[in-house]
């Protein structure tokens, strides 16, 4: 057998995995006789796969993962029911994204919040056509009243401010 240490080595290794270890004498005859008297028969298949079973580590050593705690509760959803009575300011619902759309007398948030901006009863629709869903309020008949009262001053405002000229801003 010809060829340098390490390829008589893997070989050998070859040879080791597919023979069992007692067959020693065979091992003797494939190697070349200024080798064979350099490694011990009982050591040879053990040390040679060594040579094969060096492992590379191929990421980098990381502690344990302690990346997911601390994550706190986002409280997303309905904070009010559907036929209750919202005050301005109350939060109707909490969102990601424009799940709920904002109908009559609801605001919208940057964060998606819907929120009341007039004391009424919360009311949900679901458009069948375009598949939007929406939330509005019913207006109290004290508010209602109130509304009708600051709408009709507005327009009292509007008509001096015609005859004087001047444009009022909405």
């Amino acid at each position: 057998m010809r060829g340098t240490i390490f390829q008589q080595l893997l070989s050998l290794t070859a040879f080791a995995t597919h023979h069992a270890t007692t067959h020693t004498h065979t091992v003797n005859t494939l190697l070349s006789p200024h080798l064979a008297h350099h490694i011990p028969t009982h050591v040879l298949p053990s040390a040679a796969t060594a040579v094969l079973q060096v492992r590379f580590a191929s990421k980098k050593q990381g502690g344990s993962t302690q990346n997911h705690r601390g994550q706190n509760p986002k409280n997303l959803g309905w904070k009010m029911a559907g036929g209750q009575v919202a005050n301005p300011g109350n939060i109707i619902v909490r969102q990601r994204g424009r799940t709920w759309h904002p109908g009559n007398w609801v605001g919208i948030g940057r964060d998606y919040t819907l929120y009341a901006l007039r004391r009424g009863k919360i009311m949900t629709h679901r458009c069948p056509f375009r598949k939007r869903k929406w939330v509005y309020l019913e207006l109290l008949e004290e508010e209602a009243s109130k509304g009708s009262e600051v709408e009709e001053a507005h327009q009292g405002v509007e008509g001096e401010a015609a005859h004087e000229g001047v444009a009022v801003s909405q």
